[in-house]
């Protein structure tokens, strides 16, 4: 028996190692990487957000499908030289592992001292591409934003969008899709990158090209790059949609879908990004349904690449850049009520009348100039300030992950920790 025994457990380790092997990359160590990692930031995304729509959509008890992933943290967002970040310091440092500037994309104070350095500043993507995988980013900003741009491109200034876009010509990237159509064609100016159609440079180098939702039915092998420019600037606002609109552009869901489904052809694997850029933009309007309708896509986002992939070869996070508008939900709502009252007024403080969701600043604060006047529709939910676009906060963003690694990716981080613990994980 004892004998059979040693056989028999040998054969249990063997049965193992090779389960192991098929989840990840198994190193000399025994420690496994991952194949896939993907990257999901929510641009605005603080938890006040988050709370909201999960309440708003299926009530206090309900629940996000972000709400499923079994880790969860929170990130530190100052920049270099503001105690708020905007999104290219806070996405620069997501990548790079360094703080910058605001303003500043995957470069920071120091490597602008030296012309030559400005595109040496090294990502975990460039890591990941060394490794043989394949490199996708997704938007529903234009792909030249800053979000996006931060693990493609390496800028002086997120304003020098031009200069961001044709970077992607000699990036890493295997799959780029979002907004920003016009930057992409020949510019007003004198310079010969301003006449340039950079579509059409693409082509010529072998990209294709996607324009609307009927074109992720086409399917390409890895030789091809893909562009997917689906709007002339950032895709327009899902509830703002005509059905003309929504038949012909693709949603978060469909392009995170279409990536996974292209990058999968590698065996070494993939890097994906995608970016739910509206949910920002939405509260700097302080458009409080619009913001909601994209926070929701955004979730739904994070189940399609949930599902498509398996946790036990892919690393799954989801965070944000920083948080925007200060955005809250407060005042004691019955739970039969809300989806009555939720978007209206408070009912039962008679020493005022107020909305149960508010802003500290936005275009529907109070101002000390008489000739503001806030637009009740446009704007129906009150703000502390009055600011024309809200501005970013300094509290920390949640980050939910999933699959191997998520581990590292709990306590208080700062922003940079990401870069640092997805290195570590990818050279295991």
């Amino acid at each position: 028996m004892f004998p059979n025994s040693i056989r028999n457990y040998s054969i249990f380790v063997t049965l193992v190692a090779s389960l192991m092997i098929g989840c990840g990359h198994q190193t000399l160590q025994g420690e496994v990487s991952p194949t896939n990692v993907i990257l999901m930031i929510g641009d605005g995304m603080g938890q006040s957000v988050i709370s909201t729509t999960r309440i708003w959509k299926a009530g206090s008890d309900g629940s996000l499908f972000l709400d499923q992933l079994p880790q969860v943290g929170l990130v530190k967002t100052y920049s270099l030289d503001y105690t708020v970040t905007d999104s290219a310091a806070a996405a620069s440092a997501m990548a790079t592992g360094l703080k910058t500037n605001n303003g500043m994309i995957s470069v920071t104070p120091e490597t602008l001292a030296r012309e030559d350095q400005k595109k040496q500043l090294e990502t975990w993507v460039d890591i990941a591409k060394r490794q043989g995988k394949s490199i996708g980013v997704i938007t529903t900003t234009d792909i030249h934003h800053a979000t996006p741009a931060a693990f493609y491109a390496h800028q002086e200034s997120r304003k020098d969008m031009r200069k961001i876009a044709l970077q992607i010509e000699t990036s890493l990237l295997d799959l780029v899709m979002g907004g920003g159509l016009e930057i992409l064609l020949p510019q007003k100016g004198d310079l010969p990158s301003d006449k340039a159609d950079l579509l059409k440079d693409l082509a010529s180098k072998d990209w294709r090209i996607l324009r609307n939702k009927a074109d992720l039915k086409r399917r390409w092998d890895l030789k091809h790059p893909i562009i997917g420019a689906f709007s002339l600037s950032h895709i327009p606002y899902y509830n703002e949609q005509s059905a003309k609109e929504k038949s012909s552009i693709p949603t978060l869901m469909d392009m995170t879908s279409y990536a996974i489904q292209h990058l999968s052809q590698n065996p070494k694997g993939f890097v994906l990004i995608v970016e739910g850029g509206r949910i920002d933009q939405a509260a700097h309007d302080t458009k409080t349904e619009n913001m909601l309708v994209e926070m929701d896509h955004f979730d739904q986002s994070v189940e399609v690449a949930y599902k498509a992939t398996s946790p036990h070869n892919t690393l799954l996070m989801v965070t944000a850049d920083h948080e925007t508008g200060g955005f809250t939900f407060s005042g004691y709502l019955k739970r039969t009520e809300v989806k009555k009252h939720i978007m209206g007024k408070v009912l039962d403080e008679p020493e005022f009348k107020r909305t149960y969701l508010s802003w500290a600043t936005g275009p529907a604060g109070v101002s000390e100039q008489k000739n503001i006047k806030t637009n009740k529709k446009e704007h129906p939910h009150q703000a502390a300030y009055y600011r024309k676009k809200a501005a970013h906060t300094a509290v920390d963003v949640p980050i939910y992950s999933s699959g191997i690694g998520s581990s590292e990716f709990s306590g208080t981080l700062e922003n940079t920790d990401i870069f640092f613990k997805i290195k570590k994980l990818l050279q295991q």
